[in-house]
């Protein structure tokens, strides 16, 4: 089991990552192991923003993209590029 602070650590670490961009586990093998360790934080945490976590363990990658809006919603600004 992990230390509280480490948890905390590889969640904002996955987290900051992935909101930069695409995040490759052989380019990053820290933030692909961060992300492995708290994938769902990380998914939880990116829902508060509107985001998904799209992530492809075979290829060893994982990304954000912007949830589509649900009608009878205000649908939230872009955070992520198309």
């Amino acid at each position: 089991m992990s230390h509280p602070d480490q948890t905390q650590n590889n969640l904002s670490l996955a987290l900051i990552t992935l909101l930069k961009g695409v995040a490759e586990r052989d380019t990053n093998p820290v933030v692909g192991q961060a992300l492995q360790r708290s994938e769902g934080a990380v998914r939880d945490h990116a829902a508060v923003l509107g985001l998904d976590l799209r992530l492809d363990e075979t290829e060893g990658f994982a990304y954000l993209v912007q949830r589509a809006a649900v009608e009878g919603e205000p649908e939230l600004p872009r955070l992520v590029p198309r």
